[in-house]
């Protein structure tokens, strides 16, 4: 691996936000609408967040007692024109979301 002096003493998770290029992420953003609906957590927030969880391995939630909760997931993939589900996949709640993204052929 290469040693320069742009990610030198800097976290693993600072290094991989400051390889995204902010502007066309920007740019997409804009073009498809994305932060329409949202109130709170806007687009880019919510990459963040979903980046920390991949990289931290954050499944599920314990319970007061230390206990993992059980459950299921549901991942859908809706077609953006007809507003119809494409594609809908079950997993167990312990399952990452991102396992999901192998099953599309986008």
């Amino acid at each position: 691996m290469l040693k320069g002096k742009t990610f030198s003493r800097q976290p693993v998770f600072a290094q991989l936000i400051g390889m995204i290029n902010r502007s066309i992420f920007a740019s997409l953003e804009k073009e498809h609408n994305a932060d329409h609906y949202s109130k709170r957590c806007k687009s880019w927030e919510h990459l963040m967040c979903m980046l920390y969880c991949i990289m931290k391995k954050c499944v599920g939630r314990k319970t007061a007692d230390g206990k993992s909760k059980g459950g299921i997931k549901v991942h859908t993939m809706l077609n953006a024109y007809e507003q119809v589900p494409q594609l809908i996949h079950f997993a167990d709640a312990v399952t990452h979301d991102y396992t999901f993204l192998s099953k599309l052929h986008l």
